[in-house]
């Protein structure tokens, strides 16, 4: 980490913490730095947005000050705060729990009339004036339920993340997908979790609340990959057969939604991130007013979706 640090690649902060940041040229005084914070580095899709972003970046001869907030708001505002002291030129920023108030609204709003902000995956309504480049969430939500509908399936639950902008306008394309369909809401049917518990939403007290809606649901649709897991392994405690017994659909397209061949609506992260990059760049040139920009989605189908049969 030290020998990390003296090339230039590692940056430490004390009482903050460790942050990659792509070394500058120490001959060229214009070359810009975007601080980039996303809630993630675990996640694919966060490695291919960030491929995405360095890629113009890079090409226009500007540099990287990476930091992770892991979807909190007291990491986020130490991460902004450590990025101010360094006098970035501009951000691109992955909010932390994006469906809820942020309590950094009047940091962020401050930053974004002094420089560049683009936000990835949505923005906060409190925070509705930055510009932003997500994938189409709603129109995922539709094509997901849809795509169930179309092989049979009325009853369908839903697990959604209360914290997550996306999962919520996921949550409104299924609605809307009812809707056109003629079939009755059913408020039994959904289910909301946050971040912090999508890897453990099935635990004794939870998972029978859920199981005893779950008899008449031949399909459901979850957040994303992880909660999938987490219902997968459930449904082989109660002795379910994942597919066979329950269908079921995810969002983000990981490596475990293709190894187990579950079927998945994700996106092009690594043009969300270009996107992000080259909308921050045409603001400091002031060519750009459009203040969203929105990724369509990618419907993955595997094997994870029965087709029932209509009578």
């Amino acid at each position: 980490l030290r020998n990390l640090e003296e090339s230039g690649i590692l940056r430490s902060v004390r009482g903050s913490g460790t942050y990659v940041e792509a070394a500058r040229s120490k001959d060229n005084n214009e070359k810009k730095t975007i601080g980039v914070i996303l809630n993630s580095l675990e996640r694919r899709e966060s490695a291919m947005m960030l491929d995405g972003i360095e890629s113009v970046l890079t090409k226009n001869n500007a540099a990287i000050s990476l930091g992770v907030s892991h979807n909190r708001y007291d990491r986020e505002y130490k991460v902004l705060q450590s990025m101010l002291e360094t006098d970035v030129d501009g951000f691109i920023i992955e909010g932390a729990k994006n469906a809820i108030m942020n309590p950094n609204s009047e940091l962020l709003l401050r930053i974004c009339k002094q420089r560049p902000c683009v936000f990835l995956n949505g923005v906060n309504s409190t925070l509705n004036d930055i510009p932003s480049v997500a994938g189409d969430d709603a129109y995922a939500g539709y094509i997901a339920a849809k795509y169930l509908m179309e092989r049979g399936h009325r009853d369908i639950a839903t697990i959604s993340r209360m914290d997550s902008l996306a999962s919520h306008k996921r949550y409104g394309g299924y609605i809307r997908a009812l809707n056109e369909a003629g079939i009755p809401f059913d408020d039994s049917n959904m289910m909301w979790c946050l971040y912090e518990n999508m890897g453990e939403i099935f635990d004794e007290l939870i998972g029978n609340l859920f199981l005893k809606n779950l008899y008449k649901c031949t399909a459901v649709m979850c957040h994303n990959d992880t909660i999938a897991r987490s219902l997968i392994g459930f449904l082989v405690k109660i002795n379910l057969k994942p597919f066979d017994d329950v269908s079921i659909i995810s969002f983000e397209n990981s490596a475990f939604a293709e190894n187990n061949r579950i079927t998945s609506v994700g996106y092009d992260y690594k043009k969300i991130g270009e996107d992000a990059a080259k909308l921050c760049l045409d603001i400091f040139n002031k060519k750009e007013k459009r203040h969203e920009i929105l990724i369509p989605p990618l419907m993955m189908p595997r094997d994870s979706v029965r087709v029932l049969s209509r009578e």
